[in-house]
């Protein structure tokens, strides 16, 4: 149960790393995909987490070795990768180093290939990978006021102006989290009224 000193935040990491690769002059890249293999966490302070793990890049490609025939490839890449994500507020340490501090992580990555330059009998393609890691965890409010209202309503604004309504519950001893989370947003209003 996540206490009422405590309360979940949630960061939004954009993603982004580029790579070369050649080819055969004839061979045309029909597409390729981003997959995240492992992602692992540290939580490096109060003020920091470690994101690391790898990912695989898939290409599907088609080899035009005759003009006869086609002939359809694949071609795997794995790459590593680490990020370091600063947070908005303090992660709430776990003194037993448990692990449980961040409650979730996530990654979704895309691929775009694009033709570069030339180079002798061959192609060099541009990689560009991009994408969004999203990170959960607990944080310590050491400002938190418990006699303030129990919850209200912010609009968040995201990337590309998104707006997103949270509705911040203040938690008490009467509901854990999770059964919060499984609850309509309607019935969390009327217990916050209730609660005033």
């Amino acid at each position: 149960m996540i206490k009422a000193d405590s309360k979940i935040v949630r960061v939004n990491e954009k993603f982004s790393e580029n790579y070369k690769i050649s080819f055969k002059e004839k061979d045309i890249i029909l597409d390729c995909r981003a997959k995240v293999s492992n992602i692992f966490i540290k939580v490096i302070s109060e003020k920091q987490i470690g994101i690391f793990g790898d990912y695989d890049i898939y290409i599907f490609y088609e080899s035009n070795l005759n003009n006869e025939k086609d002939n359809y490839k694949m071609k795997k890449i794995q790459r590593e990768f680490c990020k370091i994500i600063n947070c908005s507020e303090p992660i709430k340490i776990d003194v037993n180093n448990t692990g449980n501090m961040v409650r979730s992580i996530k990654c979704e990555l895309q691929c775009v290939a694009e033709k570069n330059t030339v180079e002798g009998n061959g192609l060099i393609y541009d990689l560009k990978i991009t994408g969004l890691i999203y990170t959960t965890y607990m944080s310590k409010c050491e400002s938190y006021d418990k006699h303030s209202d129990s919850g209200n309503s912010v609009v968040v604004v995201g990337e590309q102006g998104i707006k997103t309504e949270v509705w911040q519950y203040t938690l008490d001893k009467l509901h854990s989290a999770e059964e919060l989370l499984g609850m309509d947003v309607e019935l969390i209003k009327q217990i916050s009224k209730n609660k005033k």
